[in-house]
């Protein structure tokens, strides 16, 4: 009730700006999560990919290519509907291209250490944008509706989409400001316990795109029958997105640290 209260007193948030993706907030986010948990070896490597260019800031280059590059534009989401049973490859990623397919296969390329570097840079580019786009539930979960862009609903008087609100209102209800939103993340990201965060971090990329079909079925699709975004069905969305943004930044920092710094398996026993 003191959640729902604090959503009727302050104002509503804005709709995002035009070209305002999941969320530039959100990526920054999940990006800053991530690179607290990297190693410095893994941080040292990422750096010198990125030929200059700040980490966080990076979260949003594949956006920013994507006008001119139009053939990564189904690279950022997997159209499961929402009413699927399972996943289908040939059906749902043709050819791999989808984010669970982008994922798969830059990852590959950044863990190459025999890849150009200008190929891995892009890579962990991609990446890093990528393992947030995955964790907004409409880049998964849809409705025959390209993930809510086609399904129009109205907040605070104004007309926008469905995938609209997940890219931007339910992620500022969390914080008012990035940098507000990152020390909130970091401090429920520290609370929780390392077992069940190490877990996260083991789940295969399909499993991050189921949870966010499931998402998208039992709370991004739950609209109010006038299509009204009120104050009660954002905040119902506040633990989930939450939780999604804790388990992205995991995810890419697991993802990442093995790709950047790769173990040596055991070595072979002496010859007799």
């Amino acid at each position: 009730m003191l959640a729902l209260l604090a959503v009727l007193t302050f104002p509503p948030p804005e709709l995002p700006a035009a070209g305002f993706r999941w969320w530039d907030r959100g990526h920054h986010a999940v990006a800053a999560l991530a690179w607290s948990r990297l190693s410095p070896e893994a941080r040292a490597r990422a750096s010198t990919l990125l030929a200059g260019d700040d980490f966080i800031h990076a979260s949003t280059w594949a956006d920013s290519v994507r006008p001119h590059r139009r053939e990564t534009a189904p690279w950022h989401y997997v159209n499961l509907a929402i009413w699927e049973p399972r996943f289908d490859p040939d059906r749902h990623c043709p050819k791999g291209n989808c984010v669970i397919g982008a994922i798969e296969r830059f990852r590959g390329v950044l863990a190459d250490p025999e890849a150009p570097s200008d190929a891995r840079g892009e890579a962990l580019r991609f990446l890093i944008h990528f393992v947030g786009d995955i964790h907004q539930p409409l880049h998964a979960g849809d409705r025959s509706d390209r993930g809510g862009n086609d399904t129009r609903v109205t907040l605070s008087g104004r007309e926008t989409s469905l995938h609209a609100i997940w890219d931007g209102a339910v992620v500022e209800l969390l914080a008012p400001t990035e940098p507000g939103l990152i020390a909130r993340l970091q401090a429920r990201l520290d609370a929780l316990p390392e077992e069940l965060v190490r877990n996260w971090g083991d789940d295969p990329v399909l499993h991050w795109a189921l949870e966010g079909q499931a998402i998208a079925k039992d709370h991004g699709y739950r609209l109010p029958a006038d299509g009204v975004i009120d104050a009660r069905y954002l905040d119902d969305q506040r633990e989930v997105v939450e939780t999604a943004l804790l388990k992205a930044g995991v995810r890419l920092a697991s993802l990442l640290e093995a790709a950047l710094t790769p173990r040596a398996g055991p070595e072979a026993p002496p010859a007799p």
